[in-house]
């Protein structure tokens, strides 16, 4: 399929990768070329053995979302290679806090984590609205592809834009919303949850 056809699905259809930065509301943007994708629901548990008793004791602390996906970001031009690069440039710098200064001085503490709000169709998207999942990232990777080469602008010496790249990105859902299961049986997390497939 080709760069075009991509970059129409992309702009017609919702299949940008957004993403956000939450403590500063820094936003950036790339076309959804999706290559992989794995969304991970872990129930914790405390397990304590007893003498006597064949089984152990498992006391539920909680249940966990894990969400990785790989996304590639190609450049028909050295211009789109330079924006892509300019976007992974911001996307770089929302992995990182918020800081303020302590009574106006240069004593800098922490005011804010680097949680991320992230949208990607619907395979990552809140489930209740139209808009992402609240996460905190552990990793964000991006790795260029030596097979299609790079752009080297003649008027930047040593300046080298990748045509294509691959963005890695992992992380750990915060759930906004109650999910589980009430008294009567009805489920919280919302009826599109997790993927906005009515079911």
């Amino acid at each position: 399929m080709s760069v075009d056809i991509f970059k129409s699905m992309s702009k017609s259809g919702g299949f940008d990768l957004i993403i956000t930065h939450l403590p500063t509301s820094t936003r950036v943007s790339f076309p959804g070329f999706i290559t992989r994708f794995s969304d991970s629901y872990s129930a914790d548990f405390n397990s304590e053995k007893i003498y006597g008793r064949m089984d152990p004791i498992v006391t539920y602390n909680g249940t966990g979302r894990q969400i990785a996906a790989s996304f590639d970001v190609i450049a028909e031009s050295i211009e789109t290679a330079e924006e892509n690069m300019q976007k992974f440039a911001i996307f770089s710098k929302m992995m990182y806090p918020k800081f303020a200064r302590v009574d106006k001085s240069d004593t800098m503490s922490l005011k804010a984590p680097p949680l991320l709000k992230i949208k990607y169709a619907n395979l990552i998207k809140d489930a209740f609205s139209d808009d992402g999942l609240v996460g905190a990232a552990q990793e964000a990777t991006m790795v260029p592809s030596f097979d299609h080469g790079f752009f080297a602008p003649v008027d930047l010496p040593g300046v080298l834009y990748a045509k294509k790249y691959t963005i890695d990105i992992s992380f750990e859902v915060l759930h906004v919303h109650q999910v589980g299961w009430d008294e009567k049986n009805k489920w919280l997390g919302g009826e599109d949850y997790p993927h906005s497939v009515p079911g």
